[in-house]
């Protein structure tokens, strides 16, 4: 493929009076961690949420693979390639860890399965089950292949993080969005979920747009950041260059601009 993966061109979006993006255009490149930064407020949620198609811009464009997504209903932009892990994100808690997986598998479409999107999302059990590859492999993939028997609610917090990105991974998406990823978890479990996002770029080319408070991962996570305040753009560049910018410093970093 040629030219960026994810455009957005002058995308802007006001609920009310409010304006919480103004006149945005960046570009993702397949296999690249995105980050954005900011302060609360900024308009990061709410810049996934355009793409993700929860909501529609006011106004601009916005493109998969040179295609326009943004009239799209959100079901069509999943079969695109566009998925969301959203902050906090659901589980099936009333399923096991490897159902939860499966649902991901289904909506990929793969025939694999007799029941089908529909009948497991009505309580149909896959045809097959938490030994078949399909699952192993999605499940070693997040370090939870030990627990496919496990019922949702028997997991930590962080392993549920993990589960939630398996169970998007498992559709096979273009497109990954990351919605404070990192919350709650603690610095182990911040390093583990670096490593693994890191590894299934590197590995598979996964592409992410991550949004992150966590400012120390955010540098050692993406490849570029894209700093917003107030909705509007006030830098984009590598991550050691980020953290120097004056305005970046002004209104989000603070002290923190004294960092080796």
């Amino acid at each position: 493929m040629t030219g960026p993966l994810l455009t957005l061109a002058g995308v802007s979006k006001s609920f009310g009076g409010i304006r919480a993006v103004r006149d945005l255009s960046l570009e993702v490149r397949a296999g690249e961690i995105l980050g954005l930064i900011g302060p609360n407020g900024a308009g990061k949620s709410t810049v996934l949420a355009l793409v993700a198609g929860q909501h529609r811009p006011t106004a601009g464009r916005i493109l998969l693979r040179g295609q326009r997504i943004d009239r799209l209903p959100q079901w069509r932009r999943v079969r695109a390639g566009v998925a969301q892990v959203p902050q906090h994100a659901v589980n099936l808690d009333r399923s096991s860890v490897y159902e939860n997986i499966a649902l991901g598998l289904a909506a990929r479409g793969a025939r694999r399965f007799s029941g089908g999107w529909l009948r497991f999302a009505l309580g149909g059990a896959p045809a097959v089950g938490p030994t078949s590859r399909p699952y192993l492999d999605i499940l070693a993939e997040v370090g939870l292949a030990a627990r496919a028997r496990d019922p949702v609610t028997a997991l930590s917090h962080g392993e549920r993080r993990l589960l939630g990105l398996g169970r998007v991974l498992a559709g096979d998406p273009a497109l990954t969005l990351l919605d404070e990823p990192l919350a709650g978890l603690s610095a182990d479990e911040t390093e583990q979920f670096i490593a693994l996002v890191r590894r299934l770029r590197d590995q598979r080319g996964q592409t992410f747009v991550v949004t992150e408070h966590n400012v120390d991962a955010v540098l050692r996570l993406c490849d570029r950041i894209v700093a917003l305040h107030l909705g509007e753009q006030i830098a984009c560049d590598v991550p050691e260059k980020i953290i120097r910018h004056q305005r970046v410093i002004e209104v989000y970093l603070g002290g923190e601009s004294c960092r080796s």
